[in-house]
């Protein structure tokens, strides 16, 4: 019985061998497929070849019915195209430093010192006070103005009709170009919030200069301007030039251009202008101060006014007021009004042509720069040049060839052949620049004979000679900036 049964059972065996493979595509056991993920789509999957790894799947989903250890196998192969797009995605890791790099490698900003920031070769340079290092934030530079937070600095590169204006970070990244015109700009002012400068941008072909005929034939052909750093888009608020923002950032002051020849020259428009206030928008303006003329009754006596300076808190305004040829030299009479009613009153005189006054921190004080180009002396240079610094609490005289006039505040010191100045971050001291080789021991008489040579930066506080020689190697009249620690 028992062979029987037997032989039937072994002769389909022997069928089914001479078929070949025939129970394999049934059987769930059958070795073919675990040798499959395991051999050679596995050793391609490790040269990362797409069409190569794609089979493995499409068997595996070919036996998913029959075969039980397909899907278990089948993740083998699956790491690899998981892992395709990986060498596809890499740039984006790989990019995502390239556009950090320049930041990592300058110097950050919040490792920044107290720095003097000046002009040397027409390289924007930055010196540390506290470790007397020096760095280059950019070069070509003709002029520069920090915004107020320190973080951006905006630059006037370029000479004449090619100058153009640019910003930089304090740290010296993302030098960005911002206008490309065929005019020159002069005179950036920043917004407060730092989204905006206000500038003049003159077609005239002599550059700006802090002389009373060059200045007013550049500003006679010049527009006040303001440029969004947002959108780089330009608004012209009309004929004008040495604007200022209001530190609200809701006004701005700038000098309307000369409208009446000099009777006696006839050299170009050089009298009779104004100190005008707009808003932001360029609306609602006024004449905050006049001049009509060197005969004209005070308070609108002189030919020229220019160069508004606002307090720190937005409440004052100091201007210069040209009065002329006077007592063999050119006169001039800085004035001080409420920056909401006008109504100026003397503050201080110079001779020459007046730079912009840069207020102490504190508000209490101002420093004014002066260069008499026509000094009856006949010297040149860093002997036409001098600071002053007034304190604004009190009263004095001032002697003038019309008489004498009683002025606000009382002035602290002059300090001669000074030329551009700075106020320290805590309004304890200038930075001033002086001729190459300066000593205390030099005579008003004594000329120094370095007209156009670079000069030192020293650190002045007024009522005593200065203290300290901080930088040697700063270019004629550069521009100063004192900064802060960044924070």
């Amino acid at each position: 019985m028992l062979l029987r049964r037997l032989i039937p059972i072994l002769l389909a065996t022997l069928s089914l061998a001479a078929c070949g493979g025939g129970l394999a595509a049934d059987q769930p056991t059958a070795p073919l497929p675990t040798q499959t993920p395991t051999a050679a789509p596995p050793a391609r999957a490790t040269i990362a070849l797409p069409p190569t790894a794609a089979p493995a799947p499409a068997q595996a989903t070919a036996l998913r019915p029959t075969s039980a250890p397909a899907p278990t196998q089948a993740p083998a192969p699956t790491p690899a195209p998981t892992q395709l797009p990986a060498p596809t995605q890499a740039p984006a890791p790989t990019q995502a430093p390239a556009t950090q790099a320049p930041a990592a490698a300058a110097l950050p900003v919040a490792s920044l010192g107290s720095e003097i920031l000046f002009l040397r070769k027409g390289a924007l340079i930055a010196f540390d006070t506290g470790t007397r290092k020096e760095r280059q934030i950019a070069n070509a530079v003709r002029d520069f103005v920090v915004s107020p937070d320190g973080v951006l600095i905006g630059l006037i590169r370029g000479k004449g009709r090619q100058a153009e204006i640019w910003t930089v970070r304090r740290d010296g990244s993302s030098l960005t170009q911002l206008t490309t015109n065929d005019r020159a700009e002069a005179g950036l002012s920043w917004a407060p919030d730092g989204g905006a400068l206000v500038y003049g941008s003159s077609t005239a072909t002599e550059p700006y200069r802090p002389e009373w005929m060059t200045w007013s034939a550049w500003c006679v052909s010049s527009e006040v301007r303001l440029l969004s750093l947002s959108d780089s888009s330009e608004t012209s608020f009309g004929s004008g030039c040495d604007p200022s923002f209001s530190p609200d950032g809701k006004r701005i002051a700038y000098a309307t251009p000369p409208t009446q020849y000099e009777p006696d020259l006839n050299k170009g428009p050089t009298i009779v202008n104004s100190i005008r206030l707009i808003n932001r928008e360029g609306q609602h303006g006024w004449d905050f101060a006049k001049a009509q003329g060197a005969d004209a009754p005070p308070p609108h006596t002189g030919r020229i006014v220019y160069a508004p300076a606002w307090s720190p808190d937005g409440k004052q305004i100091v201007y210069h007021r040209f009065l002329g040829y006077q007592a063999l030299v050119d006169l001039d009479l800085t004035e001080i009004a409420g920056s909401f009613d006008g109504k100026g009153k003397p503050l201080d005189s110079g001779a020459g042509w007046l730079l912009p006054a840069r207020f102490a921190p504190n508000g209490q004080s101002v420093a004014i720069s002066e260069n008499n180009e026509g000094d009856a002396r006949g010297f040149g240079g860093y002997d036409n040049w001098a600071v002053v610094v007034t304190n604004l609490g009190g009263e004095h005289e001032i002697a003038l060839p019309s008489g004498a006039l009683t002025a606000v505040g009382q002035r602290a010191d002059r300090l001669p052949r000074a030329q551009a100045a700075a106020w320290a971050p805590d309004g304890a001291a200038l930075a001033v620049e002086l001729p190459p080789g300066w000593n205390p021991g030099l005579t008003p008489d004594q000329p120094v004979n370095a007209d156009g040579q670079p000069g030192e930066i020293w650190r002045w506080r007024p009522g005593s000679a200065p203290e300290q020689l901080l930088v040697k190697g700063a270019d004629f009249a550069s521009p100063l900036a004192w900064l802060p620690p960044s924070q």
